[in-house]
């Protein structure tokens, strides 16, 4: 859709998910404005989408009949090891910057992330409900800079990797990727099979693969930004060996819900088997985990910079098939304490 047939904030959100779907890439729209404009925007977004829609910072009573879900900023970080199509964060409701990067990671490939603001001329004078948290005796609310929310309108005024709409009549689209199956350096020339959808993610499985199958000691660690598939990988990788005949595959975790994506990519490969083979899969908190070391073919650790790094060494040193899964930046931990007693770990 070019941007003279788009006439509405409806068909514009659908324009962006489709280039989205097309690549399997994520797409971010920014929509730059008062807030009774926001929110207009926002009413004819949703019922367009016609998916779940993730909102947050202020609950829309005329989207009180779609399917969308409302939380406030400070229960963004819960939802971390989820994923979301289409997330919409209200900034008018104030900016939690935190909370802002710990949702973005859990956008879903194909999906579109809609963040909403004032002005952008105007944004640094906003009076943001968040800078009271930054607010330090004798500071009045009203002495916190706005210097951080300018550098922000600056960046998206000039980026490229983002849309744009202003209620000013203003819209500039994300230029579409030419080449939707862009190799990477390393790359093999082969066809992307399902249920894999990048060729990274099928090198990943196979990794998990010859974990089990090749010498024992020899745990694989993957690492990559949010969102790149690890977690599905994890999933894929257990529902076929599960199917080939595994006995016993257990995976951890932070909580049950980081390791939702885990089973949904599992249960999508299992299919009809879950009900027989589910059994065979079990989730055991990592706390759990390490004081009872049930035995089990393979273990899988999932958000793995989140664990204590004692527990993770506990855990390397009784399972002799394991892989490790997890970012080693941002909202998991910092992930160093992760690397290095694992590559001590891993000779």
């Amino acid at each position: 859709m070019s941007k003279q047939t788009i006439s509405t904030a409806g068909e514009l959100a659908l324009s962006l998910k489709s280039a989205a779907r097309l690549f399997g890439h994520r797409r971010l729209l920014v929509c730059a404005g008062d807030a009774d404009w926001c929110k207009t925007q926002v009413v004819e977004m949703v019922p367009a989408l016609a998916e779940s829609v993730l909102l947050i910072g202020e609950d829309f009573p005329e989207l009180a009949a779609s399917n969308s879900e409302v939380i406030a900023a400070k229960q963004c970080l819960s939802r971390l090891g989820r994923e979301h199509q289409n997330i919409i964060f209200n900034a008018h409701a104030g900016f939690d910057v935190d909370a802002f990067g710990a949702i973005s990671g859990t956008l879903s490939a194909g999906g579109i992330l809609v963040l909403l603001i004032p002005p952008l001329d105007r944004w640094q004078y906003f009076h943001d409900p968040e800078h009271r948290r930054m607010q330090v005796y004798p500071q009045q609310f009203e002495d916190i800079s706005g210097r951080y929310l300018q550098r922000l309108s600056q960046m998206i005024k000039a980026s490229n990797q983002l849309s744009l709409l202003t209620q000013g009549g203003g819209l500039r689209i994300q230029e579409a990727e030419n080449n939707p199956d862009k190799k990477t350096p390393g790359d093999k020339d082969e066809t992307v099979t399902a249920p894999c959808k990048t060729r990274s993610q099928m090198r990943a499985v196979r990794g998990i693969h010859k974990v089990f199958r090749g010498h024992r000691r020899r745990p694989l660690v993957l690492t990559a930004d949010r969102g790149r598939g690890k977690s599905a990988a994890l999933g894929i990788a257990a529902a076929q060996l599960l199917l080939e005949g595994v006995e016993q595959i257990i995976i951890t975790a932070p909580s049950k819900s980081t390791a939702e994506v885990f089973f949904h990519h599992a249960g999508k490969v299992l299919g009809e088997a879950h009900a027989g083979l589910s059994g065979r899969l079990q989730f055991i908190p990592p706390d759990d985990l390490v004081q009872t070391m049930p035995a089990t073919q393979l273990l899988l650790v999932d958000e793995a910079a989140a664990i204590p790094t004692p527990l993770l060494e506990k855990m390397l040193t009784h399972h002799s098939r394991i892989v490790y899964a997890s970012t080693i930046h941002g909202y998991e931990g910092t992930g160093r304490g992760f690397c290095h007693p694992l590559q001590k770990g891993s000779g």
